[in-house]
């Protein structure tokens, strides 16, 4: 195995099988909770019906917290984020490479530190993930209000949008609006509203986002429409992280394994189409140039697979960028490396136990509860022993997933 790149196990192929009496129905891999983002391995799982989101297409949306377009957005933004930091690329490798350790029996202490990396504070009490959910809620925000001009008055979308946000989440606490509130108390409302992203993106370019998003207080505070001012390539050189980023860059577009192949492949693909200069700007302010993008261009930086149940049972596997051409197979590896990474938060004990949302309740692995991120479940008329869940899993662990959910109990 090539250094640094997590092995690709078969998922597509099957042996015809006789079906099951197992239930059909309609599969609701995330009930009616908020969209699943896993930007490092270039999937968002959505818990709206693909047909309901299709229809959202011919109309204007009017409600944005908690509606389907805000998941839609909020999911595809934490992928633009990761296309753009270095520090995230490397995180999610190490987390599939981990995640397979796991399953294959290895200790399970560097993959529960891992899972929390996002999650350690700064000395300010704010976390990666209170950055990225932060940034993404923004820049979803902006988006909405662009696409409702001319329809809807609104005042000040700064203002506006920080009270929507503290009605929607009323604890400060919550990380869609933590790092927000921080930034507007020490810089105003308006420049936080126009910057987290860009600040955020910035922060991900090194190794501690929180202990650089703090480095830039201070300086933003003082002088916060000067940086409103600079386009990205600017920041970067006036930062002196230029020459570095485009050495990374260069790196990503010679094919090194330096991070998860399900972000560097289409970040590399991305740059061919967008440009350098283009998309880089695109990652560090994504609302303002989104919706200006054509559909080949959006789907290069959208997540390789998006995952939605249908009204009529099943799951709808849509593919953008390479997964929806030059690599056909992608989609696939990113379904076996998220299966097998679900196995490993439930074997590590860093997720709740939750019902198998997949119906085949006679299937022997069902109740062991290791597939619930297993986003190909087959039909009955495939039958439950059609799963290709259980010889991926036994390919990395040796044994089967009830088996060693036993064994770690």
């Amino acid at each position: 195995m090539r250094a640094g790149v997590v092995r690709a196990h078969p998922v597509w192929h099957r042996d015809p099988m006789a079906g099951c009496t197992c239930p059909d129905g309609r599969l609701a891999p995330l009930g009616d909770g908020a969209e699943l983002a896993l930007p490092w391995a270039g999937l968002l799982v959505l818990p709206i019906d693909y047909e309901s989101m299709a229809d959202l297409t011919t109309g204007l949306v009017s409600y944005r917290f908690g509606s389907p377009s805000h998941r839609f957005q909020h999911g595809i933004l934490h992928f633009v984020q990761a296309l753009g930091s270095p520090f995230l690329h490397r995180h999610g490798l190490r987390l599939l490479r981990m995640a397979e350790e796991v399953v294959a029996g290895a200790d399970a202490g560097p993959f529960r530190a891992e899972t929390a990396v996002l999650r350690r504070p700064n000395a300010s009490g704010l976390t990666a993930e209170d950055l990225l959910e932060s940034a993404a809620e923004v820049e979803s925000a902006r988006m909405t209000y662009a696409s409702l001009i001319g329809f809807v008055a609104i005042g000040s979308p700064a203002e506006h949008y920080r009270a929507e946000l503290h009605q929607a989440y009323p604890d400060p606490a919550e990380p869609r609006r933590k790092a927000f509130d921080l930034l507007a108390g020490r810089i105003g409302v308006e420049p936080a509203y126009e910057l987290l992203a860009l600040l955020t993106f910035l922060a991900f370019i090194g190794d501690d986002p929180p202990g650089m998003f703090d480095q830039f207080l201070p300086v933003v505070a003082a002088q916060p429409a000067a940086f409103a001012a600079l386009s990205a390539a600017q920041l970067l050189d006036r930062l002196g992280w230029a020459d570095n980023y485009e050495d990374y860059l260069d790196q990503v577009a010679a094919g090194e394994p330096i991070g998860s192949s399900f972000v560097v492949d289409p970040l590399s693909a991305a740059l061919r189409l967008h440009g350098r200069s283009a998309l880089l700007e695109i990652l560090a302010r994504p609302a303002t140039h989104l919706l200006s993008l054509g559909e080949e261009e959006l789907r290069a930086i959208e997540p390789p697979l998006i995952v939605y149940p249908s009204r009529g049972g099943g799951l709808v596997h849509h593919r953008n960028g390479l997964a929806n051409g030059p690599d056909p197979e992608l989609a696939g590896r990113i379904i076996t490396a998220v299966g097998l990474y679900g196995a490993a938060e439930r074997l590590a004990g860093v997720a709740a136990s939750t019902p198998v949302y997949c119906l085949h309740t006679g299937c022997p692995f069902h109740h062991a509860g290791l597939c619930d991120r297993w986003f190909l479940p087959p039909s009955s008329a495939q039958g439950h022993d059609a799963c290709a869940f259980g010889r991926v899993f036994r390919n990395v662990a040796g044994t089967d997933p009830a088996r060693a959910r036993a064994a770690r109990s």
